[in-house]
Protein backbone atom coordinates (compact mmCIF):
# COMPACT_ATOMS: atom_id res chain seq x y z
CA UNK A 1 0.00 0.00 0.00
CA UNK A 2 2.44 2.32 0.85
CA UNK A 3 4.62 1.67 -2.08
CA UNK A 4 1.57 2.45 -3.99
CA UNK A 5 1.15 5.62 -2.65
CA UNK A 6 4.58 6.92 -3.44
CA UNK A 7 4.14 6.09 -6.79
CA UNK A 8 1.29 7.72 -7.32
CA UNK A 9 2.82 10.86 -5.82
CA UNK A 10 5.18 10.74 -8.14
CA UNK A 11 2.69 11.63 -10.84
CA UNK A 12 2.67 15.53 -10.95
CA UNK A 13 -1.23 15.56 -11.39
CA UNK A 14 -2.19 13.01 -9.22
CA UNK A 15 0.15 14.04 -6.35
CA UNK A 16 -1.25 17.62 -6.94
CA UNK A 17 -4.51 16.99 -6.97
CA UNK A 18 -4.27 14.60 -3.64
CA UNK A 19 -2.07 17.26 -1.59
CA UNK A 20 -5.05 19.90 -2.59
CA UNK A 21 -7.75 17.34 -1.47
CA UNK A 22 -5.59 15.87 1.62
CA UNK A 23 -3.09 16.42 4.06
CA UNK A 24 0.53 15.14 2.97
CA UNK A 25 0.75 11.52 4.09
CA UNK A 26 3.81 10.50 5.62
CA UNK A 27 4.97 6.84 4.04
CA UNK A 28 7.21 4.46 5.62
CA UNK A 29 8.67 0.46 5.42
CA UNK A 30 6.90 -1.59 7.82
CA UNK A 31 10.50 -1.74 9.79
CA UNK A 32 10.88 1.87 9.86
CA UNK A 33 6.79 1.51 11.21
CA UNK A 34 7.98 -0.96 13.94
CA UNK A 35 11.01 1.20 15.28
CA UNK A 36 8.63 4.60 15.09
CA UNK A 37 6.07 1.81 17.59
CA UNK A 38 9.00 1.17 19.71
CA UNK A 39 10.38 4.26 20.51
CA UNK A 40 7.16 5.53 21.16
CA UNK A 41 6.25 2.85 23.37
CA UNK A 42 9.54 3.41 25.48
CA UNK A 43 9.10 7.25 25.60
CA UNK A 44 5.62 6.85 26.98
CA UNK A 45 6.79 4.52 29.50
CA UNK A 46 9.23 6.67 30.85
CA UNK A 47 6.79 9.62 31.23
CA UNK A 48 3.96 7.17 32.94
CA UNK A 49 6.73 6.18 35.05
CA UNK A 50 7.78 9.40 36.81
CA UNK A 51 4.77 10.61 36.70
CA UNK A 52 3.44 7.65 38.63
CA UNK A 53 0.57 6.44 36.46
CA UNK A 54 -1.57 4.15 37.22
CA UNK A 55 -4.33 2.37 34.91
CA UNK A 56 -8.01 2.48 36.40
Amino acid sequence: MAARRRCVHRVPSAGHRLSEAHPPVDTSTPEQLGSLVKSELERWKNVVARAKLTAD
